[in-house]
């Protein structure tokens, strides 16, 4: 069987392969909260990219910023205003009196209270 042959039977096949876009697509608002929410349940990197369609890999990579700057969690919509001076977190449904008690509360799902508690927030630390 000669070159030719081979690249004849194969060319086709490589082509596709080639000209496939990629399907790299960035997280959306959904898949960041629900990797949040799951997480503050305890369920696994593979159950939550399962659940999501995407890799373990994006799931950690994704968490990972979060352990590295957990305030980044604010972009997302982790908690809803349910009426004058009422928070609910949309973790599990606590409700808090102010926006910045709301804000910790959040944040204690995902790095210890006592750290939590202490953060700054909004650029404006904690008065002790």
């Amino acid at each position: 069987m000669s070159k030719a042959d081979v690249f004849s039977d194969i060319g086709s096949r490589v082509e596709r392969i080639h000209d496939a876009p990629k399907k790299k697509r960035p997280l959306t608002d959904d898949d960041r909260l629900f990797i949040l929410w799951a997480k503050s349940k305890g369920y696994g990197e593979p159950q939550i990219a399962t659940a999501i369609g995407r890799s373990k890999m994006t799931v950690r990579r994704y968490f990972k910023r979060v352990q590295e700057s957990p305030l980044i969690i604010f972009e997302e919509k982790d908690y809803d205003i349910v009426g004058k001076k009422r928070y609910k977190s949309r973790f599990c449904h606590d409700q808090r009196d102010t926006e910045t008690r709301i804000q910790r509360h959040v944040l204690a799902h995902f790095v210890p209270y006592e750290i939590a508690r202490d953060m700054s927030l909004n650029g404006v630390r904690k008065a002790l």
